[in-house]
């Protein structure tokens, strides 16, 4: 018995170190692992849809290119079959950008005319940036991209059509590293993924779809 005990006391050291390196084997696989996220919005479902997105002056100013870029990869997204597939069609971002550059005031018009002007769309997505920058406002040498919008769904004909069917807020931000200058990351990588960032946030309420376990926005 003696002998047992003490062949179990020498192995104890092993068996401790093979446990700690299969427990860290498995976090590490939980970490680089996915988990699915049901749909928060189904305002889509078995309507068309187009999605318009607006932002202040100061916004467009600074980044005159992103709400096209927006508009076109959240529409393109929505308009996946594998993404949304019971919505029963769209508007394409190149229509609804000639519209909106057409129509520059579109943000004051009413729902029911925003519809009919877009072929009378029966779901209107508008995402309203509230926020985007790539620098703290205090300092303009060290990268702190933040990005914030509303997402919000409105019926097109309805006579309650000026109340959103549903509305969230988003808010994302890059790098996840602070005191990160541009001889570290350069501005279209810190733009690209700001954006990025955005429009997985955005277009993820619409339908189900896996995250990484340690997504970090």
């Amino acid at each position: 018995m003696l002998i047992i005990r003490g062949c179990v006391l020498a192995l104890l050291p092993l068996l401790l170190g093979a446990c700690g390196a299969i427990g860290a084997i498995a976090a590490n696989a939980d970490r680089e692992g996915t988990h699915k996220v049901p749909a928060s919005v189904r305002a889509l479902e078995g309507r068309s849809f187009a999605v318009l997105v607006q932002a202040d002056r100061s916004i467009q100013g600074e980044h005159p290119l992103l709400l096209e870029y927006l508009t076109r990869n959240i529409t393109q997204r929505l308009a996946a079959s594998d993404n949304t597939p019971r919505a029963s069609g769209f508007v394409p971002a190149d229509e609804v950008l000639k519209f909106t550059y057409d129509s520059p005031s579109w943000p004051l018009k009413s729902k029911a005319e925003l519809s009919q002007a877009l072929g009378g769309v029966e779901r209107l997505v508008i995402v309203e940036l509230i926020e985007y920058r790539l620098h703290d406002p205090g300092n303009r040498y060290v990268w702190d991209g933040r990005a914030a919008a509303t997402v919000s769904v409105f019926e097109g004909s309805a006579s309650t059509s000026e109340l959103a069917l549903t509305e969230k807020s988003l808010s994302v931000g890059f790098p996840d590293t602070i005191g990160q200058d541009e001889e570290m990351l350069n501005v279209r990588v810190v733009n690209s993924a700001l954006a990025q960032r955005l429009i997985d946030r955005a277009a993820w309420l619409f339908y189900d779809h896996e995250e990484p376990n340690a997504i970090k926005y």
